[in-house]
């Protein structure tokens, strides 16, 4: 057991966040692009999440409503959206 993990009273490492695959952002911005969706704040009050949370999940934090609800509005298929950890 490392040091830490022994200051911190762990036995193993704590599970990393889950984050949208790079596929998955990757077709968003291109969704956004052919809709002529030019800026995050566009796309926010589209999905009806704040352009702050939108920005984020976009920029590779996971978020799930957020994801669901873009990937509904940008006709994204859920297989894209496959959440990976880093």
């Amino acid at each position: 057991m490392t040091e830490i993990n022994h200051v911190l009273k762990l036995k193993e490492l704590p599970e990393r966040p889950q984050i949208p695959s790079e596929d998955w952002i990757k077709s968003v911005r291109k969704a956004m692009i052919d809709r002529g969706i030019n800026q995050v704040n566009q796309l926010a009050a589209l999905v009806g999440y704040n352009r702050d949370r939108v920005s984020l999940v976009i920029n590779g934090s996971y978020d799930k409503a957020v994801i669901e609800a873009i990937n509904q509005l940008l006709d994204i298929s859920s297989e894209a959206s496959i959440i990976s950890s880093n």
